[in-house]
């Protein structure tokens, strides 16, 4: 059982919802960076670089974990 103390349906929509919020994170941090101008310090890319690496792989978990659960889920509805 994947998340044994929380009710799939309930985990899933919070889920859904986190990586949603994620998103929308990793687009302000786009934003800001492309508001910067191109002409950024190396040291100023990289932070941003970073932060928009960390959302992207945050939200691919999420995404992959949503979809693990999911499954589990309907496979004990039937």
């Amino acid at each position: 059982m994947g998340l044994p103390a929380i009710p799939a349906q309930e985990a899933i929509a919070a889920l859904r919802d986190y990586g949603e919020r994620l998103i929308e994170r990793r687009e302000r941090v786009a934003a800001r960076k492309s508001e910067a101008g191109p002409n950024l310090p190396l040291f100023l890319e990289g932070i941003f670089d970073y932060g928009l690496a960390l959302a992207g792989a945050e939200i691919r978990w999420v995404e992959t974990f949503l979809k693990q659960l999911e499954k589990e889920a309907e496979s004990a509805v039937r």
